[in-house]
């Protein structure tokens, strides 16, 4: 009898470490199968974001170059002076086709940094650009696509600003002249803040003109990290429908503030604009 109860009682303690030990196992399983599917996640995700500028290259591609397809057409960027020449010449052709416009239009040159806000091929203001990037697809595409696609000026289809665009004070008018003579001015809050807009172009580029100066308050940054988290929402959104996500060509460039918001203020809402790549 004593002999069967030991048996017992060790199948009794038995129990429960197995049981611990199934659980361990399963909790072990678990986490490994959700660390596998992060990870799968995340290669997915960068497997997009790969694809992705990939594809609108290729849609540049197939949208600029001629239809159909010339026999023998010349690879510009195989001789650097021809592709210097062509890219100047479509810099100066976009300029020209502008001159029909009766309103202010941008004209921006990387090669020489040098921006300029003109009319009727009048230049009303031009600046020098302290720094500017540029999305790597333009340096991608093929010459003859990336000459036609540059050769015709863009229009902007909308903007977005840090700054006002028509600003006004509303003031009061003084009861008699010892009231007016006491009006004191309000100061214009707007030029103590950071510039930087947006302009989203006809043949899919987005153009950014930013001040040069540090922005002590920040407010451009939040501004710029507000647009990158709606633009990262639209990139999970698009992969979780097991799409690509659309890719956007950029072109920024930095200026000094005083110029930023002059030149903002003046261009229409659908301004043209010519760019000369570098």
């Amino acid at each position: 009898m004593n002999k069967l109860k030991v048996t017992q009682n060790d199948s009794s303690a038995e129990l429960p470490r197995r049981t611990s030990s199934t659980g361990r196992r399963l909790i072990v399983w678990l986490l490994f199968l959700i660390v596998l599917l992060v990870l799968a996640a995340m290669g997915y995700l960068a497997y997009l974001a790969y694809i992705s500028p990939e594809e609108k290259l290729h849609q540049f591609n197939e949208a600029f170059n001629p239809k159909p397809h010339p026999v023998g057409i010349i690879d510009y960027k195989a001789d650097a002076e021809l592709f210097r020449i062509k890219k100047e010449e479509a810099y100066l052709k976009s300029k020209v086709d502008m001159l029909a416009t009766d309103s202010i239009y941008l004209a921006i040159n990387l090669k020489d940094s040098l921006l300029s806000i003109e009319i009727q091929g009048v230049a009303l203001q031009t600046v020098k650009i302290a720094k500017f990037r540029k999305s790597g697809i333009f340096d991608g595409m093929e010459g003859i696509a990336l000459i036609n696609q540059f050769s015709s000026p863009f229009k902007i289809d909308s903007m977005f600003a840090t700054i006002e665009k028509d600003p006004f004070i509303l003031k009061m008018a003084p009861k008699d002249t010892i009231e007016a003579q006491n009006d004191v001015s309000i100061p214009d809050t707007a030029r103590l803040e950071p510039v930087l807009f947006s302009a989203y172009l006809n043949k899919g580029i987005l153009l950014q003109i930013s001040q040069s100066e540090i922005d002590e308050s920040n407010s451009a940054k939040k501004y710029l990290m507000k647009k990158r988290y709606e633009r990262t929402l639209s990139f999970l959104k698009t992969a979780m429908e097991l799409k690509t996500p659309e890719y956007q060509p950029f072109i920024s460039v930095e200026i000094p503030a005083k110029d930023a918001r002059a030149i903002y203020r003046a261009l229409p809402k659908k301004a043209f604009i010519a760019i000369r790549l570098e």
